[in-house]
Parts: structure tokens; sequence; C-alpha cells
């Protein structure tokens, strides 16, 4: 039906498209989608536990603070114990009673609030690990979908460099002019610079042809012509 050029145009036209999809395919796979909604998500993770690790942080910082004022409260406690068994003065007696009294309230309340505190450090180490193992599933994620694409990607290759040698062989047999229309119209046509006479009509755009323009491509029967409708190398048997 066709010459070993017109067949070797067609399966040209064959292969690019071929290339175009598994190339498509790759780029347009889900998994890509994936890393840039895991990688979304580990980013705003990353930032609540930064946040919760601070507050943790402050809170630590809070409650050590406490512990070292009990522990000079305790000890001006004791110094002034000591005095107030050397001291006859009722008046210095009371003032240092209030002061030690006050102490003591004072050691009191913070250790009381001590409670909350912890209770609440505790709650933040809680949300620390419940993020902390979120991060830790969602890489997990990451590294496998990362690996899943890449195999694809070898796939790819691998099917894209058997198609060039294919194609490089189909290139010798067609007329460098020829060629170029070709590889002009592939990037002007989004990929689909061939069609075929069939039935008196371009197989690509379909467009009903006058009776002049039926007889102008049937004159170059055997060969290779433009579309008049769509432009595109059109192959007549």
């Amino acid at each position: 039906m066709y010459n070993a050029q017109q067949q070797a145009l067609i399966d040209l036209q064959k292969i690019d498209l071929d290339g175009l999809a598994v190339k498509r395919a790759y780029s347009q796979h889900p998994g890509h989608q994936k890393l840039k909604e895991i990688d979304a998500a580990l980013i705003q993770l990353a930032a609540a536990l930064e946040n919760v690790q601070e507050q943790a942080h402050e809170l630590d910082k809070k409650i050590t603070a406490g512990h070292d004022e009990i522990q000079a409260a305790k000890s001006k406690v004791e110094t002034d114990q000591v005095e107030l068994a050397r001291m006859s003065d009722p008046r210095t007696v009371q003032a240092l009673s209030k002061d030690v009294d006050a102490h003591l309230r004072r050691i009191d309340k913070i250790e009381f609030d001590e409670i909350g505190l912890l209770e609440q450090l505790d709650t933040y180490h809680a949300q620390i690990k419940s993020l902390e193992d979120k991060i830790e599933k969602l890489t997990s994620a990451h590294a496998k979908t990362e690996e899943g694409l890449a195999s694809l990607k070898e796939q790819v290759e691998q099917k894209v460099h058997s198609l060039k040698e294919k194609k490089d062989a189909l290139v010798a047999l067609i007329p460098q002019q020829t060629l170029d229309e070709y590889n002009r119209l592939m990037l002007d046509k989004k990929g689909v610079a061939v069609g075929e006479f069939v039935n008196h009509t371009c197989n690509v755009c379909h467009v009903k042809l006058a009776t002049t323009q039926i007889d102008e491509i049937l004159d170059h029967s055997g060969d290779v012509c433009i579309c008049p409708s769509c432009k595109r190398l059109i192959v007549v048997p």
C-alpha cells in the first residue's frame, strides 16, 4: 500500500507518539503530586514540632527556675530559723518569723503550681511524640514514593532508548527535506505531524475536501504532500 519512504514516515510518527505517551505518563504520574503533598505536610509538621518544642523548652525553664527559687527559699528559711533560735527580742523575732512564713507560703505556691506545669509539660511531650511519629511515617512514604518514581523513570529511559534506536533506522529512509518539515510540524502540531489519505480525507483532521483538492492530492500518489486543511504532511497511497 505504501512505499518504503511513506511507511517509514508513518512508523516514525507512531514511534514519536509512543515516546511522547511514555514521557507524558511519567510526568503525569500521581507519585509526583504525592511527593508535593508530602513535602507540604512535612513543612507544616516541622513548623508545628518546632513550635511545641519551643513551648516545652520555655516551660521546662520555668519549672527549673521554680526549683531554684524553692532551694533559695528553703536555704533562707533554714538560715532564719537558726537566727530565730538565738534571738530574744520579741519584735525582731516577730518580724523574722513573718519572713519565714512568707518564704514557706511561697514554697507551697511554687510546688502547687508545678503540678500544673508538669501536666502541661507531659502534654507537650505527648504532642512532640505524635508529631515525630507523623513525620517519620511521612518521611518513609516520601522515600518509598521517590523509589517508585526512580524505578519508573529507569523504565521510561529504557523505553525511550529502544524507541530511539528504531527511530534512527527509520530516519535514514526519509528525505532530509521531508524530515525537516516533519520535525517542524511535530512541534507546531503538538506531536501529530503526519496523516494518511483515507477515503479521500485526511485521517487526522477529517475535514471534507473539495474535489479539486482531492485531485491535487491524488496527483501525489505514492508520495507525501501537505493536507490543505490541517497543513500536516499527508501520505498518499
